[in-house]
C-alpha cells in the first residue's frame, strides 16, 4: 500500500512537472525564428504520419490528434502567452482526451510538437502562464469533434 502510494505521488509530481507557478501578469516572449516553427510542410508532415500510423483505420481519430498538434503549434507562433486561442486550444485537448487514447495521445503530440529544448520551454511558459486557471472539462457527449 505504501508503494503504490508512492507511485501515485511520483506520478501527480511527474505530470504536473510542465507546470511553474507564475503570476498571470502579461509576458512577452521572443517568437521563434520561422526556420524553427513547425508547418505542415515541413515538420508537421512527420507528425502527421505518426498520427496515421497510430490510428490508421481511424480517420476521426487522426483528424482530432492533427488539430491537436496544430493548437499545439500555434504556441511556438505567438508573442505574448496572452494572444494564445485558449478556447481553441483547450476544446482540442478535450476531444483528444475524450475520444483517442486521452492523456497518452496528449503526451504524444506534445512530445513530437516541442522536439527542441527552445519549443519546451515555450510550453513551459504557456503552462506556467495558465496556472491556476481553471478551464477545459467539456462534455464529452455534447462535444463536437469533428475536424475533417
Amino acid at each position: 500500500m505504501k508503494n503504490k502510494l508512492i507511485l501515485i505521488i511520483l506520478v501527480i509530481v511527474i505530470i504536473g512537472g510542465l507546470y511553474i507557478f507564475t503570476t498571470n501578469e502579461s509576458k512577452t516572449i521572443e517568437p521563434l525564428s520561422s526556420s524553427d516553427t513547425l508547418t505542415s510542410e515541413a515538420v508537421g508532415l512527420d507528425i502527421y504520419q505518426v498520427i496515421e500510423n497510430k490510428y490508421p483505420d481511424d480517420s476521426n481519430k487522426q483528424n482530432i490528434l492533427k488539430n491537436l498538434a496544430t493548437q499545439l503549434e500555434s504556441i511556438l507562433d505567438v508573442e505574448k502567452l496572452e494572444d494564445v486561442d485558449i478556447d481553441s486550444f483547450l476544446h482540442a485537448v478535450d476531444c483528444t482526451s475524450f475520444n483517442t487514447g486521452g492523456l497518452g495521445d496528449i503526451v504524444l503530440v506534445e512530445s513530437l510538437v516541442f522536439d527542441t529544448d527552445e519549443k519546451r520551454e515555450k510550453y513551459e511558459d504557456f503552462n506556467a502562464y495558465q496556472s491556476g486557471k481553471f478551464f477545459g472539462g467539456e462534455s464529452g457527449v455534447d462535444l463536437d469533434c469533428n475536424f475533417d
